[in-house]
């Protein structure tokens, strides 16, 4: 039996009944819960165009590229970037709706407080020298210059380092005494095992 949804290939038999779609094609186009010409998915709508060169895995595609597409009279690149003039996702009228050659230049022009808001410098203050210095706010900086940023990291190596005569903290004591070995020794020790002691002894 073919599948109903018009792809041409052959469902399954389960229980020994064959299926009226193959798994997944019973949601796509008219078939779809939701389905009323067209599908919302977000804010956008979109319409089941399988034949069309940009639609994705699925065969949808956008509905206001595609009213776009009708209104040029031909098929929008993938850098190209539609924009509702009302900043309603949902009106698709043609009138509604402007082209951009790339996507940069419809969040600069289209969309000027998100631009600015990308551009607009930072106070951020250096860790070493704990003077005040400006920055893009994406770059989340910490010092103000590689000088400042060698001296607070070797300052930090430098507090960690034993100096000559110094005993580190782990070593002023053996975990393991004399006296704890002797208690411990013999066949009856915890730490006997096949015939050899532990490692930790």
């Amino acid at each position: 039996m073919l599948c109903r949804c018009g792809c041409g290939n052959k469902t399954t038999i389960y229980q020994k009944r064959p299926r009226l779609f193959i798994h997944g094609h019973n949601s796509k186009g008219k078939f779809h819960y939701s389905y009323k010409g067209k599908i919302k998915r977000g804010k956008y709508w979109y319409l089941f165009l399988p034949n069309h060169p940009y639609s994705n895995k699925q065969g949808y595609i956008a509905e206001h590229r595609v009213v776009m597409e009708k209104k040029l009279g031909r098929y929008l690149r993938d850098e190209e970037c539609v924009d509702h003039i009302d900043r309603e996702p949902t009106n698709n009228n043609p009138e509604n709706l402007r082209i951009f050659l790339t996507h940069g230049q419809h969040t600069k022009l289209a969309h000027s407080e998100i631009y600015r808001n990308q551009r607009k410098n930072k106070i951020y203050s250096c860790r070493n020298c704990k003077k005040e210095f400006m920055d893009k706010p994406y770059t989340k900086r910490k010092f103000c210059s590689v000088k400042c940023s060698l001296k607070y990291h070797s300052s930090i190596i430098s507090k960690t380092r034993f100096k000559k005569g110094m005993i580190p903290w782990n070593k002023q004591r053996p975990f393991w005494t004399e006296e704890m070995k002797k208690k411990l020794s013999g066949e009856n020790s915890p730490h006997f095992i096949h015939g050899r002691y532990s490692k930790y002894i």
